[in-house]
């Protein structure tokens, strides 16, 4: 009896650290998320998508 009760313990226990750990790394895949989306500002990303259409512009023409 006593080691089905271990067992069940073991159980949740793991189950428990799955959630904490999923947890921990989602709050940091978030952080560096935001953190990646402050280094680019909008002006930055509008030219860069400027160049990006000129060039596929270029392309179709040649």
């Amino acid at each position: 009896m006593d080691f089905n009760i271990i067992k069940i313990v073991g159980l949740i226990s793991l189950i428990i650290c799955y959630i904490f750990v999923r947890r921990f790394f989602k709050k940091i895949a978030n952080y560096t998320e935001t953190a990646g989306e402050s280094l680019e500002t909008k002006q930055e990303m509008e030219g860069e998508i400027k160049r990006l259409n000129n060039k596929i512009a270029s392309w179709k023409n040649s």
